[in-house]
């Protein structure tokens, strides 16, 4: 898997990403993500410039089913579309939109933050809506510097949250686009586990990924400790140590 710039993303995000690369294919986000990965596909295909909201827990493989399908839909990263998984101010926003404005398709992570900032959603309704059809993005601010104070912007965005924020306002700016909530519950969660765990990953044994499924779902505690990264952590330490186990057990 390519790696992502540093302004972009992590190079330990980077390696989940990887990581977790050979662990899931186009049945698996039909059967599991469906509606999102519809409207994911939509998007990657060219069918809709739309943007597309994915709400749902960490760790429940949204980012690497968008960046999968965009990628399993001919779109090279860096040339056709870009990732951040950045927190960001407004300004930052609006300048990281303004340096990627040629991307087909620009997809943003753990935006909850951005969408409480009552100054982003206004952007947001430039970038996702405009009455003449061409969407004419704004930074008035003499503080937007290297940049000029407006840019046209033809691209589709992705924007991946945890939650959404309770008001009216956040609610305008979801009804400009696609909206799907990926929900697990323990249960859902295990038998994702349970189904990606059958996909080989490097020399990890068929054997061997079942014990890490099993321990990961029998042992896990919290709502957010059942999930596709504690699995891809969990195969790497099987392979590093045999004492995995005593350093799972403090990730789970």
């Amino acid at each position: 898997m390519e790696m992502f710039e540093g302004s972009c993303m992590t190079s330990t995000l980077a390696q989940e990403r990887a990581g977790m690369n050979s662990l899931t294919n186009s049945g698996e986000f039909d059967k599991f993500y469906s509606k999102s990965h519809t409207f994911v596909k939509m998007v990657g295909e060219g069918k809709s410039n739309r943007a597309v909201f994915l709400v749902g827990r960490c760790g429940t493989g949204k980012s690497y089913m968008v960046l999968t399908t965009l990628k399993n839909c001919g779109l090279k990263l860096d040339k056709d579309f870009c990732y951040l998984n950045n927190h960001l101010t407004p300004l930052g926003f609006y300048e990281f939109l303004y340096k990627n404005r040629n991307k087909r398709v620009i997809v943003v992570d753990d935006v909850d933050t951005l969408l409480r900032n009552k100054n982003a959603v206004p952007l947001l309704k430039s970038i996702l809506d405009s009455p003449t059809g061409v969407r004419v993005v704004k930074w008035t601010s003499s503080r937007a510097l290297g940049v000029p104070n407006s840019f046209i912007f033809s691209g589709t965005l992705i924007l991946l949250m945890n939650t959404v924020p309770k008001n009216m306002d956040v609610e305008a700016v979801l009804d400009r686009g696609w909206v799907a909530q990926v929900d697990f519950d323990d249960v859902g969660m295990a038998n994702l586990i349970r189904s990606i765990s059958k996909k080989p990953y490097r020399e990890v044994s068929e054997e061997d990924r079942w014990v890490m499924s099993e321990y990961i779902i029998n042992n896990a505690t919290g709502e957010n400790r059942i999930s596709l990264r504690t699995l891809v952590k969990g195969y790497d330490l099987m392979k590093y140590t045999p004492d995995w186990k005593k350093i799972l057990q403090q990730l789970i």
